[in-house]
């Protein structure tokens, strides 16, 4: 299956092609092409962005301390990794044209009062643009009620790319974020309600939602909170429980960042897109 799964892959109609990205590859010094592997690695891993690469997650989210205390830090390597690959990745960004996506940086600083000190961090978010826009399209009465009646999907996919900014043509809502994020327009406000307090505790079915994730299987699948019993949350974890073993697979490749990147460079999808399961 994976060898067939590569022969789909390297068909695909590059903006540059196969050959040409192993050629750039060869150019990048061997701590860039380490640091920029295990970029992506962690960020497929951990941070659902096969989901966005390979299929129709609109919206996936990484982030990395800038400064943190070492005793708040859990992981010190994989930040290390995340931070470092995304430094390489921003580098050398214009040698891997991607016409199909956007990432976009944020930075971020939190004061902690009981630890008297201030957190920043890094935001990277990976846009599938298709994806995204046939979302917003689907949601255009949802977005405008929050941006405003001059809402158009288009316009807010191109100040995005423009600005290379996500959260702030959002206005900063974590309900549309939950939105854009691919978890579904009924959790994702049932959500904000909760955290505004006007559904009390105890009168809700809102809880953990997982897809499925293979036996053995590293990759972090799609979790979200939302009711189990609603048909929208139950499509949203069908659809990603039926993603991720192909991504497993192309995880586990030896060639896993050369596919990364051809994805990434092409002008077609890998497996064409289905966003029937948002368009609720």
């Amino acid at each position: 299956m994976r060898k067939i799964l590569l022969l789909i892959i390297l068909s695909i109609h590059f903006t540059i092609n196969g050959s040409e990205v192993g050629g750039i590859l060869k150019t990048l010094t061997y701590n860039e092409h380490f640091y920029l592997n295990k970029f992506f690695h962690a960020c497929v891993c951990s941070d659902h962005f096969g989901f966005t690469i390979f299929f129709d997650k609109p919206v996936a989210l990484s982030s990395y301390f800038i400064r943190c205390r070492s005793d708040e830090l859990a992981s010190p390597y994989r930040n290390k990794q995340i931070a470092l690959g995304w430094k390489v990745w921003k580098k050398h960004e214009h040698l891997f044209p991607h016409e199909n996506f956007i990432f976009c940086e944020e930075q971020e600083n939190v004061y902690d009062e009981n630890l008297n000190f201030t957190f920043k961090t890094c935001h990277i978010y990976l846009i599938n643009k298709a994806a995204l826009l046939s979302l917003l399209r689907a949601h255009k009465i949802t977005f405008s009620r929050y941006l405003g009646e001059e809402f158009s999907p288009e316009g807010f996919l191109a100040k995005v790319e423009n600005t290379k900014t996500l959260m702030p043509h959002l206005n900063n809502s974590e309900a549309l974020l939950g939105i854009v994020l691919g978890y579904g327009l009924e959790a994702a406000l049932q959500f904000e309600r909760m955290r505004d307090c006007s559904i009390p505790c105890g009168e809700t079915h809102y809880q953990s939602i997982c897809s499925y994730q293979p036996k053995e299987c590293s990759i972090t699948p799609v979790v979200f909170a939302g009711n189990p019993g609603s048909a929208e949350a139950q499509s949203i974890q069908n659809h990603y429980s039926e993603q991720i073993e192909k991504i497993w697979q192309i995880y586990k490749d030896k060639d896993f960042l050369q596919i990364v990147l051809n994805t990434l460079c092409s002008k077609n999808y890998l497996f064409g897109l289905n966003t029937s399961c948002f368009e609720q």
